[in-house]
Order: C-alpha cells, then sequence, then structure tokens
C-alpha cells in the first residue's frame, strides 16, 4: 500500500484526484491545504515552514507526494519548491510528482511564458535532492469540451473549440494532431503509476489523438449541426492575439481578454509546433491495458448529443 499526499488536493485536479483515490484500495492518502480542514483527510500546512511540513509527511508516513498545485506565480512556486525540501527531508517520503499536467513547450516559451521558469526552478530543486520524481504529460485535458454535462472539477473556458455556443478558432490550419485525455483517466492512470518499481523523469498518458479540425467535425456531428469556425494563422498567433470564442467574454471580469488571447496563441503556437502531440511510444497506456481512457467522441456524444 502506498501511502499520499496530495499537495493542492482541494483544486480542481486535486479534488479528482482524491476522488480516483478514495475508491482505489491500494493507496491511501491525505490531502495537504492551506485552509482549516473540512473532513478527516486534509490536514492544514504551512508551505513556509519547511520543518513543520516535513513533520506532515512523516507522521503519516507519506511515500509519495502528488502536487496539483497551479504553479502559475511566484509564490505558487515558492510553496511547491519548499514541498519538495519537505519532503526530501522526511524519512519515508521517497518519491514526488511535480505539478505540469499538459504538454512541454519550446524551450523559447520561457522567455515569453513567466511560468515556465518557475517550474523549471521547481525541477532544479527536484534534481538536487535524492527523491524518485516525474512530472505528467497528458496534452490537454478533455473535460473544457464537455462541460457543463461531463462530470468534471475544472471550470471554462476552453480552449479553440466552444461546443456550447458552436464555434471554433483554429490555430493554423487545424491539421495538427493533439492529445486530449480526460481528467478521471489521467488520475486512474496515476493511481496505477504509484504502483510502478521504477518511475521516468516524464510519464506520458495519451487518452485521444485527433486534430482540431477532426475534434470539430466530431463535435458538430453530436450536436448535429455546423460549427462556426474561423482559422488564426501564424502570423497573428506570434503577435500574441487569437480570435474571441463566445464563452470568453463570461471570464473576463477574472480573467482579461488580453491575458487570455495572450494564453491562447502560445498554446495555439504549440499546437502547430507539435508539441500537444505527444510521442505515443512514451505512453504508459501500453502498461496499463486496463486503464481504457475516455475517447473524444465518446465524450461528445455522452455530453452533448441531442443537446
Amino acid at each position: 500500500m502506498v501511502k499520499v499526499a496530495i499537495a493542492g488536493g482541494r483544486g480542481h485536479l486535486g479534488t479528482t484526484m482524491a476522488e480516483t483515490l478514495t475508491d482505489d484500495s491500494r493507496h491511501e492518502y491525505i490531502v495537504l491545504s492551506r485552509g482549516a480542514p473540512k473532513n478527516e483527510k486534509e490536514v492544514q500546512v504551512d508551505y513556509d515552514d519547511i520543518s513543520a511540513v516535513t513533520a506532515v509527511l512523516e507522521k503519516h508516513e507519506i511515500h509519495t507526494v502528488i502536487s496539483t498545485m497551479l504553479v502559475i506565480s511566484e509564490p505558487a512556486a515558492k510553496s511547491e519548491t519548499n514541498l519538495v525540501k519537505a519532503a526530501a527531508a522526511s524519512k519515508f517520503t521517497e518519491r514526488f510528482v511535480q505539478s505540469i499536467w499538459g504538454a512541454p513547450a519550446p524551450a523559447e516559451a520561457a522567455a515569453y511564458m513567466p511560468h515556465i521558469p518557475l517550474r523549471q526552478g521547481v525541477q532544479d530543486e527536484l534534481r538536487k535532492t535524492n527523491l524518485e520524481w516525474t512530472q505528467v504529460h497528458n496534452g490537454y485535458f478533455m473535460d473544457y469540451y464537455g462541460l457543463p454535462h461531463l462530470k468534471s472539477h475544472l471550470t471554462p473556458p476552453p480552449f479553440a473549440i466552444d461546443v456550447d455556443n458552436k464555434a471554433a478558432t483554429i490555430p493554423g490550419s487545424g491539421d495538427d494532431k493533439m492529445v486530449f485525455t480526460y481528467t478521471y483517466d489521467v488520475a486512474r492512470f496515476i493511481a496505477e503509476v504509484l504502483t510502478l518499481p521504477k518511475w521516468d523523469e516524464i510519464t506520458t498518458i495519451v487518452g485521444d489523438r485527433v486534430t482540431l479540425n477532426e475534434f470539430v467535425q466530431l463535435a458538430e456531428e453530436a450536436r448535429g449541426t455546423k460549427f462556426n469556425v474561423v482559422y488564426d494563422d501564424m502570423d497573428k498567433l506570434k503577435k500574441f492575439q487569437t480570435s474571441e470564442l463566445p464563452s470568453h467574454a463570461s471570464i473576463y471580469p477574472y480573467f482579461p481578454k488580453e491575458k487570455l488571447q495572450y494564453m491562447f496563441a502560445a498554446f495555439g503556437m504549440w499546437v502547430v509546433g507539435g508539441y500537444f502531440n505527444l510521442p505515443e511510444i512514451k505512453a504508459i497506456n501500453h502498461k496499463f491495458p486496463n486503464v481504457k481512457p475516455l475517447s473524444v467522441k465518446q465524450m461528445l456524444e455522452t455530453s452533448w448529443q441531442n443537446r
């Protein structure tokens, strides 16, 4: 039995991870939380107090830390770095999952996406330790395209395709392959990864692989109507501009339009560059044939058919 601590366990992916491990008798877990505990699984921690976090890990004999922190700011990066230090100091803790949960980025992206150097700093700290560690590449989360009908703890907005409003803004030609994986499938694969005798520094999970043009066609079939589709060329994306989707306006009060377009333009360039087309040969799927991930077609039909 592996004893696990989920950092960020109240968040979107962390909640999914906790739910999945609850149903898996092979593992025990606690949730590390900055706030006061809401249930018996939660343990309050102060990431600024490294020795206190180490004490929590030792008290619960934690073997593996799974970080689902959203590391997009310096305070968040400091918290995850301190968690690495605490884990390295714990006499029970041997493994650490760094919070990446997406796709690799091009080397030059560190110059224009501030979160990338922050995450690199956490990785550098991991390399200083004796911890066995990994980061998970799962492509883009499929959940965004089934909301609000698909079971998920994620929240909008979607990238490139707005199934609810029957619209799409496609980067490049739309013929570049992308990997999409449902969060619950990611969590189920991680439950299996916990049993492996050896980890690689990158754990690749492939839910499904389609082009955005193929995705739109499947979405149109599920909804029984044509979508309004526009294409953003690389010249536009390189200016960090993208065409707006109808669902985007609702989040501008807390995620300004300029920042959202900047982020999605970067994602668009990475799609065209092939960074979301994760290598099949490295996927762990073949090690765990018992885990049958949700396909894009299945997700769309379940979420949107006759709606």
